[in-house]
């Protein structure tokens, strides 16, 4: 499955880099609330919850399908419109509680069910069979997303409330610092990226903001691996596109109907292969030969002849698998004289582990 954003005929001008504050904390509460996807900020999950209260932390479990791997859009409300007012988390948070209230429902049932495609949920303040979806489609998931379901088709209004409450309150307790800290760079990272864009056009800009992105021709298209499958339309519908700091590694792709589109992309993110590429070095080292190989050559340097000798292959032998490893970026060669050595690029195949589940997670 994939996401392609058609670009035939598009420029610049379809697409709004957006810095958001709102966005960037349901990044930060994802990191909190699912620390498996994010060891690399492990240690600052630990101090940005160090001083929570047991009430406060409770409060994030119980709202965590809020911003779990399908994301509730309205995090995203201080750019739906496609523009970048430079707006505060506070006028933000306005929005939300002035978000027409089911406009506000759907896209919190949404994220009880787990995405958009679980159902319509534009009337469940009157359509019993609505509700009785969005219970079935959490249901399938887990507990605590019953529980949201439950409280929001309860009193929407005071669900509402208390969501807001609680977005508030990370400020004092986390949310503050953590802006202050990262603005500077999704500033830098959005003039940078319209610079680009203006330059180079949609298609090289999008492709440099992700591991799992590519560039397709004819007719021009950006491919994204995902475990979804959507075709993005930027020259009809707009898109907007927001750098996160705390998003690592997820690419995340918002697609609900009658919204422009949007990409939040990680900011800082490693250089990193795609899945395909992965799959591929992994099934090159399944190879019993080439992973004896490759124990050898992790140790020194070696010659095709002396890797021959040691593997008990021929000279051609040793040379094609010696090929189709270099091939794929996991051994690298020097000339001495007249000696040509191969050694094992230990970083890569190092990284294998990681980059496979960076293709699973983005």
């Amino acid at each position: 499955m994939s996401v392609l954003i058609l670009l035939a005929g598009t420029d610049d001008s379809a697409l709004s880099i957006v810095v958001s504050p709102l966005a960037e904390l349901s990044a930060c509460l994802h990191v909190l609330t699912e620390s498996d996807h994010h060891r690399g900020q492990a240690s600052w999950a630990a101090n940005a919850i160090e001083h929570a209260t047991g009430e406060f932390v409770d409060t994030m479990m119980r709202l965590s399908p809020l911003w779990m791997a399908y994301r509730a859009r309205y995090f995203y409300i201080g750019c739906q419109g496609g523009g970048d007012s430079g707006e505060s988390l506070d006028s933000e948070l306005e929005r939300l509680a002035d978000q027409p209230l089911i406009s506000f429902m759907q896209e919190t049932a949404w994220a009880c069910a787990g995405g958009n495609s679980r159902g319509i949920f534009d009337d469940l303040l009157s359509d019993a069979t609505q509700s009785d979806q969005l219970l079935a489609a959490a249901g399938a998931l887990s507990g605590r997303r019953v529980e949201l379901a439950e409280r929001l088709l309860g009193d929407p209004e005071r669900f509402r409330g208390e969501l807001i409450a609680f977005l508030g309150e990370c400020r004092e307790v986390f949310f503050d610092s953590a802006w202050d800290s990262v603005l500077p760079a999704l500033r830098q990272e959005q003039l940078h990226l319209r610079e680009v864009l203006r330059k180079d056009g949609p298609a090289f800009g999008l492709a440099r903001i992700g591991g799992n992105v590519s560039v397709q021709a004819s007719p021009l298209r950006v491919h994204i691996e995902k475990n979804k499958s959507a075709i993005l339309k930027p020259l009809k519908t707009g898109l907007v596109v927001l750098p996160s700091r705390h998003g690592r590694p997820h690419l995340l792709v918002k697609n609900e109907p009658g919204l422009v589109p949007l990409l939040q992309y990680p900011l800082y993110q490693e250089v990193r292969q795609t899945g395909e590429v992965t799959l591929a070095r992994m099934r090159m080292l399944a190879d019993p030969r080439r992973a004896m190989m490759c124990r050898l050559l992790s140790r020194e340097p070696m010659s095709t002849s002396a890797l021959a000798e040691s593997c008990a292959m021929t000279v051609p032998q040793t040379s094609r698998h010696l090929q189709q490893l270099a091939r794929l970026g996991l051994v690298k060669s020097s000339r001495e004289g007249r000696y040509v050595y191969y050694s094992l690029e230990l970083e890569v195949v190092q990284g294998l582990g990681t980059d496979f589940v960076t293709s699973m997670l983005a």
